[in-house]
């Protein structure tokens, strides 16, 4: 940028005399325009946009080979628009956007360009669903948020896509039956949630869909014996069971 009739150009040295930082201020020293920080071999560190001594614009961010490491946006010193964070080798790792200094908008989380992480925040906070990845691409956390909490269904998969546990919550806290399965898809658990705790009759199933076992929790806290089934649904005998003796 080449200073105006308005603005003086500020250049900051090192103490070998090595230019670190150069900017321009307007008459009343607010930094305006272009900045620009440098390394020691004069090579661009970073460069940031001000507007009467604000933020406002594009910055961006170098590492080793002038690879960009992030470039965000600013608008009257707030973060607006989007901002790319990237790796080493200039590989993007993160997407998020702001509006107003606050997220807003879809984020998504790479490694190693692999997506990994998808999600939205409606004024800073999660809102809707958000979806994690295994390294086969394939989704592997099924989440909804509403007002930056858990509601709604949370499904867990496998990496080949089959589906593990489903969750319910409601406000952040788990509500409602949790269901687990088989890796050949029939229910091996269901248990039931109240406000966070198990609570109520947590049955254990057979492949053939026959009661395993059942265990009651109130709060969750255990109450009770559980009672085991034979798979053909006939209750075991309790080792701890003792043969009944006639009062005298």
């Amino acid at each position: 940028m080449e200073p105006t009739p308005n603005l003086t150009e500020i250049t900051k040295k090192d103490d070998e005399g090595r230019v670190v930082e150069r900017y321009y201020q307007d008459p009343e020293k607010r930094m305006e325009g272009t900045a620009t920080s440098y390394d020691a071999a004069g090579k661009p560190t970073g460069e940031r946009n001000y507007q009467a001594g604000k933020l406002h614009g594009d910055t961006v961010a170098y590492g080793e080979n002038s690879l960009v490491l992030s470039r965000a946006r600013f608008k009257e010193g707030q973060l607006d628009g989007t901002t790319l964070l990237y790796d080493n080798l200039g590989r993007l790792t993160q997407e998020v956007r702001y509006k107003k200094g606050v997220l807003n908008g879809e984020s998504r989380i790479f490694e190693k360009e692999m997506l990994r992480l998808r999600q939205t925040f409606v004024d800073g906070k999660l809102s809707g669903p958000a979806l994690v990845y295994s390294d086969t691409g394939k989704v592997s956390v099924e989440m909804n948020y509403r007002a930056g909490l858990l509601d709604g269904q949370h499904k867990t998969y496998t990496g080949d896509g089959k589906l593990v546990r489903v969750m319910n919550y409601k406000g952040g806290k788990q509500e409602g039956d949790q269901l687990e399965y088989y890796d050949s898809g029939e229910l091996l658990v269901r248990t039931p949630f109240k406000n966070d705790k198990r609570n109520g009759e947590v049955i254990e199933y057979y492949k053939n869909g026959k009661p395993k076992k059942k265990t009651v929790f109130k709060e969750g806290l255990e109450a009770g014996e559980p009672i085991e089934y034979e798979e053909n649904g006939k209750e075991k005998k309790s080792e701890n069971s003792k043969p009944k003796v006639a009062a005298k």
